[in-house]
């Protein structure tokens, strides 16, 4: 890991010559300094410090300082970092009014492109529709900026915690809520045929999916939401168990050589199990047209007990070991129960209930 900027700058202080600290310490600077605001910060009062303790001059400061803003500026205006206002004003003065457009109108192209992601919203969203707010506040009410992103606002989907907490909700609420409102909508979600347990963790999970969702019983307005069941067969295999033999000689050498007695012999005993659930629903949600999710989930099991030293003389005692790889594979999984197997059946309908074009605008 590089080291950080001020830090080598420290120790270049130390140097007699402040023509090679100089030097060594802005050619360092070009090349390395870090794009974080902590690393950016100690960078600029590095640059103060050292004015103040006279290792540079004022016009020496100055050009390290137009390099430092140079140097960070492309990643200020691509957004990738969070940068606070008081930072920007340090680093470029009245200059920042020019930054601010251009970082303004990059971050809101990369916002407009998210704008149908799928699945929404994209890690970096929120953050971006936050530092848009945030560049938009330091203008007047009538800057071209802050009116660019008063218009903005009611195209943006904004999540729900955004109207209520953040720079958003701080400098645009009434706004905020407005556009939120427009995406609010009823959802009556009904089973075919009736399954009331499938109803309620549906509507439950999707409750998380789509915050802006109210579900009813029934409502004009409400969007129709049929989860049709054509087919749903649960097949459980029944448990087996077998006796597993390992000879000595395949048995963990170290293990073999300490634990048992020789021409020993080890036994576990092997259970297997599965679960095969076959699959097919249809999903309509209003006029979209309906979709088909089918498939087969096939989940089996492997599990092990009763582990075991039988010696030639037919003696037997415990074993509390692994007796090598294979052994390690058969012991590795644990029961699977069915509401597990329907319990993933139902995350699959959940997704492709949450994608439907009707409900795309209240995630």
């Amino acid at each position: 890991m590089p080291e950080r900027t001020g830090d080598l700058w420290t120790k270049v202080a130390t140097q007699e010559g402040k023509k090679a600290f100089y030097t060594q310490g802005s050619e360092y600077m070009a090349k390395t300094t870090e794009f974080s605001e902590p690393g950016i910060e100690q960078t600029f009062k590095t640059i103060s410090a050292i004015e103040v303790r006279g290792l540079v001059t004022t016009e020496e400061a100055e050009t390290l300082r137009s390099s430092l803003a140079n140097r960070v500026r492309p990643e200020i205006v691509a957004g990738k970092y969070v940068y606070s206002t008081t930072l920007i004003g340090a680093l470029y003065g009245e200059q920042r009014q020019g930054l601010n457009a251009e970082r303004y109108f990059t971050i809101k192209k990369r916002v407009v492109e998210a704008q149908s992601t799928k699945p929404f919203p994209p890690t970096f969203y929120v953050a971006d529709v936050e530092a848009m707010a945030d560049i938009a506040s330091e203008e007047s009410p009538h800057g071209k900026i802050h009116n660019d992103f008063t218009a903005t606002l009611p195209t943006l989907r904004l999540t729900p915690s955004q109207a209520s907490t953040g720079s958003v909700a701080r400098n645009f609420g009434p706004e905020a809520e407005k556009s939120l409102a427009k995406r609010r909508g009823k959802i009556h979600l009904q089973i075919s045929p009736e399954d009331p347990l499938l109803q309620t963790d549906l509507s439950e999970a999707l409750g998380k999916k789509l915050p802006l969702a109210q579900f009813v019983d029934s409502s004009p307005g409400a969007i129709p939401v049929v989860v049709k069941k054509l087919r749903h067969e649960e097949r459980v295999q029944p448990e087996r168990t077998e006796t597993v033999t390992v000879a000595q000689h395949n048995v963990n050498f170290v293990a073999a050589a300490l634990l048992m007695p020789r021409n020993a012999s080890y036994l576990y005993d092997k259970r297997t199990g599965g679960i095969t659930l076959e699959y097919a629903y249809e999903i309509k949600a209003g006029p979209s047209k309906a979709e088909l999710v089918r498939g087969t989930l096939n989940r089996s099991y492997s599990t092990c007990a009763n582990s075991r030293i039988v010696n030639v003389f037919g003696g037997v005692s415990s074993a509390d070991f692994i007796a090598n790889d294979n052994m390690r594979a058969d012991c590795s999984g644990t029961p699977v129960e069915v509401s597990e197997v329907r319990k993933e059946v139902e995350a699959l309908l959940l997704e492709a209930i949450a994608k439907q074009p009707a409900l795309f605008d209240m995630q």
